[in-house]
């Protein structure tokens, strides 16, 4: 298999298992939202296929979040993030990604342009996810969750 083929192949893997992990979703009044447990800073990792996460969730009150995330193999790294609504049914977590970013690609430890036309191919598919709605199940125990791959734990945010 060629570099880039495998490249391409960890981008795959990596963008589905971010779409089933950054599950969150819908409306911005909902009273469950305002009492959920899930409410507040976590700090989440990962690692699955060579693939490493770091990621950060916002979960607000009124049902949306911010999140980043950082995904790693070898020396490749991208970076990113984005804001959408979520909504927690039980124990499955629904996301609806309002917006994303890009913010770094690193190629075998090279910082690339966002003109360079990877860049550009990765760009378009953090794009695509935007406006659907993915759920997953998860485990929320006190201050640590975990979803798959994924392990969690409520951070205390400084004041800003």
């Amino acid at each position: 298999m060629s570099r880039m083929s495998t490249h391409w192949a960890w981008v795959r893997r990596a963008t589905a298992a971010a779409a089933a992990i950054f599950a969150l979703s819908f409306s911005a009044h909902d009273a469950a939202a305002q009492q959920s447990p899930l409410v507040g800073y976590w700090e989440c990792t990962g690692q699955t296929n060579g693939v490493t996460f770091f990621s950060t969730f916002d979960y607000r009150a009124n049902g949306t979040y911010v999140s980043t995330q950082r995904m790693s193999v070898g020396a490749d790294l991208l970076e990113g993030g984005g804001n959408g609504r979520w909504r927690l049914d039980g124990d499955v977590l629904f996301d609806t990604k309002e917006h994303a970013t890009m913010d770094r690609f690193v190629r075998n430890g090279v910082e690339v342009l966002s003109s360079d036309p990877e860049w550009q191919q990765l760009y378009r598919q953090s794009q695509a996810n935007i406006g659907t709605t993915s759920s997953g199940p998860i485990i929320l125990r006190g201050d640590a969750l975990s979803s798959g791959m994924y392990t969690c734990h409520r951070q205390r945010r400084l004041a800003r």
